[in-house]
């Protein structure tokens, strides 16, 4: 049996030391820059040799996104204000359409739905994603929700806006104002881009104020006299009805 000089020659230091350089080169983090970022975004990235395998930037709004979904389990004020929005916007419409029941009532839900047929299709034709670590994996351009805010609060604010009274104008310029914040929360809550809700709360105000003066000018002076018009109308509202109570479940069942 061999035995081998116990003794600390430079060979064996150096050995050590390689070692060591090694152990910490894998785990010193790593400084990735990024143009999209402020400021610099580490990351320990895993190392053989001196050879980087993969390297990931994130942009501040993908940063921005996942932070959402790393929030604490108790929803925040504005994520309840959010997930409440669909049930309040919806309890609204349907309380004046049962108040009223006439036909400008029904022409106003039947352009909501038109305005959101149309949002529907130019979000499969531009077919462009959402933010990273959205909660919803359809496109998000332009922006359904806030198209249906835009085109509800600008369609109300011409309604309020011919009444007599020294608040009308107050309560369309209030109801303006609520349609654009809570559209906002779509962006803060990471749900869209910026420019993703601009372009729905656009296209929203843009079909509600066409569908609103194409109705006063031809529509409703045509419901006004009867006939198979105005039982076409109440008809389709009552599909239109039908439908939406289905939404309704789906939303329940939903997240």
């Amino acid at each position: 049996r061999v035995l081998a000089p116990a003794h600390d020659g430079p060979s064996m230091r150096g050995a050590f030391a390689a070692r060591g350089a090694f152990a910490a080169r894998r785990a010193t983090p790593v400084l990735v820059p990024c143009r999209s970022l402020q400021t610099p975004l580490p990351l320990e990235l895993p190392t053989c040799g001196g050879r980087t395998h993969s390297v990931v930037s994130l942009s501040a709004t993908s940063r921005r996104a996942l932070a959402v979904q790393r929030e604490p389990a108790m929803p925040s004020v504005l994520s309840v204000i959010n997930d409440s929005t669909k049930w309040v916007v919806s309890g609204i419409v349907s309380a004046v359409l049962l108040y009223h029941h006439d036909a400008g009532a029904c022409w106003c839900v039947m352009g909501s739905i038109v305005a959101a047929f149309n949002c529907k299709v130019l979000k499969t034709l531009i077919n462009e994603a959402r933010p990273i670590g959205a909660r919803k994996a359809d496109p998000g351009m332009p922006s359904s929700h806030a198209q249906s805010l835009a085109f509800l609060s600008a369609y109300a604010a011409l309604e309020l806006s011919g009444l007599d009274g020294p608040w009308s104008a107050s309560m369309a310029v209030g109801t303006l104002v609520a349609g654009v914040f809570l559209t906002w929360l779509r962006v803060e809550l990471g749900y869209h881009t910026g420019a993703q809700v601009m372009a729905g709360h656009a296209l929203g105000c843009a079909s509600a104020t066409a569908w609103w003066w194409l109705g006063h000018a031809y529509a409703l002076p045509t419901f006004a006299e009867g006939g198979p018009a105005l039982s076409g109308l109440y008809v389709l509202t009552a599909f239109a009805v039908l439908g939406f109570a289905g939404n309704m479940k789906r939303w329940r069942k939903g997240p």
